[in-house]
């Protein structure tokens, strides 16, 4: 921009002009950054489904293993508790 001021100011002067080469290269990889990174968000929006899925998944294992000691507390429980049961039953039935 400033050439162009300048050759307004002076046309008879002489102005040298910058190559673009260099700016054209630089505008060149930007473009293939923002392909790539178009890629890659498609990439992962095309499966979100699996992502989702996935993700899924994983917080139901970790709350299994975060919750293991106490399912497994619940299970002797239920299974002690199961086991009384026809007990009381009987001494019900014994006690009429």
């Amino acid at each position: 921009m400033l050439v162009l001021a300048n050759k307004r100011k002076e046309p008879s002067a002489p102005q040298a002009l910058e190559p673009l080469s260099e700016s054209w290269r630089v505008a060149a990889e930007l473009v293939v950054m923002a392909n790539a990174a178009a890629v890659e968000h498609n990439a992962t929006v095309g499966g979100i489904g699996q992502e989702k899925m996935t993700l899924t998944a994983q917080v139901w294992r970790f709350v299994l293993n975060d919750m293991k000691s106490d399912l497994d507390a619940y299970g002797v429980k239920k299974k002690s508790l199961g086991a009384a049961i026809p007990n009381l039953q009987q001494q019900i039935k014994s006690a009429d």
